[in-house]
């Protein structure tokens, strides 16, 4: 598989993109940008559906019914989780490797989300304080 960009007088094309572009695609690159693209469906899924999901979680689980601060630590888990998984495996990656920190990374994404689809409301810890737990470690492997 070949790609071509046109590159004539008006785009002054340089040497570096020419030789991107105009060499073969190996499959290994192909695989990854697969894999990369339904990754990030994956994790975009899991975060996006959280509005839809805390509509049925408002009507199915009455007793108690739903705080306003359980709806907002349930939508911000993801985001701060993202934010210390940024910080902190940016860092660890410099020093342990991109390989490993990227097994580690999706070690905490595939366990958050097996997390969050098992939460179930116990007397221990509600429903929303395992979603919310979950969830915060589903965002510090997307991070």
């Amino acid at each position: 598989l070949r790609v071509f960009f046109p590159c004539d007088d008006v785009f002054r094309c340089s040497c570096v993109y020419k030789r991107v572009f105009a060499s073969p695609m190996e499959f290994r690159t192909l695989t990854k940008c697969w894999m990369s693209g339904f990754g990030f469906l994956a994790d975009s899924y899991n975060i996006f559906i959280l509005s839809i999901v805390q509509v049925v979680l408002r009507e199915v689980y009455t007793d108690p019914p739903q705080s306003q601060s359980d709806r907002s630590l349930i939508a911000s888990a993801s985001i701060w989780g993202a934010v210390v998984g940024q910080l902190l495996f940016g860092a660890l990656a410099d020093t342990l490797g991109r390989k490993n920190i990227g097994r580690i990374t999706l070690a905490l994404i595939v366990g958050g989300a097996i997390g969050c689809s098992l939460a179930f409301d116990t007397a221990a810890l509600s429903v929303y304080g395992q979603l919310t737990i979950y969830l915060a470690i589903l965002g510090v492997g997307v991070g």
